[in-house]
């Protein structure tokens, strides 16, 4: 199960994603549910976007507004979903045109001072 910590805590479930904000947890991913699997039964396409292989690292990340999740598909492929906070939607987040092997595995977060001045950085970490 992946979690991240923004303006609310989200986590992953083998059926989806929720959100928890001190009460109860809403499932956040009931417009692409096909894509995961239910019960023994694996997920399917969803406009397009090859759905979740469960068994491979699955991993959540926030910035600014921007919930990230990061997994790779059941055919290997490395892809990112990513749900505006505030639209409440998902879209589908495409690294390189030509490639089906290349992705962010990734998305990080990091808020602070820096001389004075309040920072927000996104990093992103890849392996090839």
């Amino acid at each position: 199960m992946g979690c991240w910590v923004g303006p609310k805590m989200w986590y992953y479930a083998p059926e989806g994603i929720y959100e928890f904000d001190g009460g109860p947890s809403v499932c956040i991913s009931d417009d692409i549910a096909p894509m995961f699997p239910q019960g023994d039964k694996a997920g399917f396409e969803v406009n397009g976007v090859q759905p979740i292989n469960i068994s491979a690292s699955v991993r959540l990340g926030y910035h600014n507004g921007y919930l990230y999740l990061d997994y790779k598909d059941i055919n290997s492929v490395p892809r990112t979903l990513v749900y505006d906070v505030a639209s409440k939607s998902w879209y589908t987040d495409k690294y390189f045109a030509a490639s089906t092997t290349v992705g962010f595995n990734l998305h990080f977060s990091e808020d602070g001072i820096e001389s004075n001045i309040e920072i927000h950085k996104m990093f992103l970490a890849a392996k090839n």
